[in-house]
């Protein structure tokens, strides 16, 4: 068995199955559109389970395409894979010049949430000739992080007057784990967004959305909970953790305060 066991204290080993993560990657390669591609979302260290050896699984078994939310582990990751393709999330906002340029030199694409961040690249681009590559963030529905709708044709202008290439067109979804009118409505948003970027791959669906609406699907899936197995009883939960009893005691039968203010 393929696995890695980190001790996390005395007490406590965590055990990662690695060939589990695997098959649940290529089980969700089976259940997709065989025009759509699987991107692996590895953020905050992959879910605290280990970065650098999951991915490295993954790139073995022919993923291709990764998620991130941090420079650093972006930047990390490209040392283990030199031509997969790296999405950082979470935008520009809360990051500085030289950290952008630390991305665009890497080929790094950046999810772009709004109108400032892309104008803040824009007056990085400056200095520079060449053609920068992102993802634009749409809000279809869920009122997070993205691009508002009525902002649409600024942003593609914006993009066409600077040699600004739009790689990924992007949403997410409200309620992607049922089938409700909701995911239906942000489809349709959603569609009529794409139309104006028929060059970039289209992208919607995460774990829940790749059960559950292969209409969803478009070029590219995100998956982060299939890939653990902690989604769905579909696929098969690929850590587990285990604790020493410290101590086993008998209550009294008029006990009922058991911690803190409990």
């Amino acid at each position: 068995m393929n696995t890695k066991n980190f001790i996390i204290n005395e007490n406590c080993l965590l055990k990662i199955n690695l060939n589990t993560i695997c098959l649940n990657y290529k089980k969700i390669q089976k259940n997709i559109s065989k025009t759509s591609i699987v991107s692996a979302v590895l953020k905050s260290n992959a879910y605290g389970l280990g970065l650098s050896y999951i991915a490295a699984k993954l790139i073995e078994i022919g993923c291709n395409s990764f998620f991130l939310n941090s420079i650093r582990e972006t930047l990390h990751l490209r040392k283990i894979c030199k031509n997969s393709d790296i999405y950082l999330l979470n935008g520009l906002v809360n990051i500085n010049h030289k950290d952008i340029k630390k991305v665009l030199d890497k080929n790094i694409t950046p999810v772009i949430n709004s109108l400032e961040e892309l104008e803040k690249l824009i007056k990085l681009k400056k200095s520079s000739d060449d053609c920068i590559k992102i993802s634009l963030h749409f809000d279809t529905g869920i009122n997070r992080l993205g691009i508002r709708q009525h902002e649409l044709v600024k942003i593609k202008d914006i993009c066409e007057q600077n040699d600004i290439e739009v790689k990924c067109v992007m949403s997410h979804l409200i309620a992607s784990d049922e089938k409700t009118v909701l995911n239906k409505e942000q489809k349709k948003k959603f569609d009529e967004i794409t139309k104006n970027f028929p060059n970039a791959i289209f992208s919607i669906s995460n774990s829940n959305a790749i059960i559950n609406d292969k209409s969803m699907n478009y070029d590219m899936v995100r998956s982060g909970g299939n890939i653990f197995g902690v989604t769905s009883k579909e696929f098969k939960q690929s850590f587990a953790l285990y604790a020493r009893v410290l101590q086993i005691a008998k209550a009294e039968e008029n006990l009922n305060h058991f911690g803190y203010n409990s």
